[in-house]
């Protein structure tokens, strides 16, 4: 089954980012050894992190019917990179404590639109295939995730977050170009409920 080319656009973009995944896994060590944090206090930071993450979810459904998917994406991905830059830049604790929640936050907010334009583009027969190739193509972004930090990690922590800022602004710049504009959701229906000629709203 072929999908409609923003879908296959959309996963590809996610497929780039993805590949950026790494940086997490180093969060701990990052703090640990550039910022002198003890184990226990980057571990917390850590924690804060994926609590962070809990109403970025619930955050991106709302705000996808309020400004629109593809904003939505937008806002999330310039946000994780906004966040990976104030962690790589950190200059203590505190700064880094921060932009890991602010990344909790962003983390999850794309994740909704994203699944909600894949299921109205793609016909219900052939969503599951549509959903199987998104979930191979993290998989595969995975895997490049784990060569790009094997380089880049040997040189300096901080640039394994660097890398993946870059990595979600180029899939922000992909979305932006490739994906159409909406209006949010309850615009959208709007004319759907306009009336007929000649009758006015009450």
């Amino acid at each position: 089954m072929k999908l409609p080319r923003h879908v296959r656009l959309l996963i590809a973009a996610r497929a780039i980012n993805q590949l950026g995944a790494f940086s997490l896994a180093f969060l701990t060590v990052l703090l640990n050894q550039e910022l002198g944090a003890s184990l226990v206090a980057a571990g917390a930071v850590s924690a804060a992190f994926g609590l962070a993450t809990i109403p970025s979810r619930l955050l991106g459904g709302r705000l996808a019917d309020r400004l629109g998917r593809r904003r939505t994406i937008l806002i999330g991905l310039v946000g994780c990179a906004a966040a990976q830059i104030g962690i790589a830049a950190s200059p203590d604790l505190a700064a880094a404590t921060a932009s890991a929640i602010l990344l909790g936050l962003a983390f999850e907010l794309y994740e909704p639109p994203s699944q909600a334009m894949i299921a109205d583009a793609v016909a219900p027969v052939g969503r599951a295939a549509a959903y199987s190739l998104l979930t191979t193509a993290l998989a595969v972004g995975n895997l490049g995730a784990g060569l790009v930090a094997d380089v880049v990690g040997r040189s300096n922590l901080r640039w394994l977050f660097v890398v993946d800022a870059a990595t979600c602004l180029a899939c922000a710049l992909v979305i932006r170009l490739a994906l159409p504009g909406e209006e949010p959701s309850g615009d959208v229906l709007e004319p759907e409920h306009s009336p007929a000629p000649g009758v006015s709203h009450p």
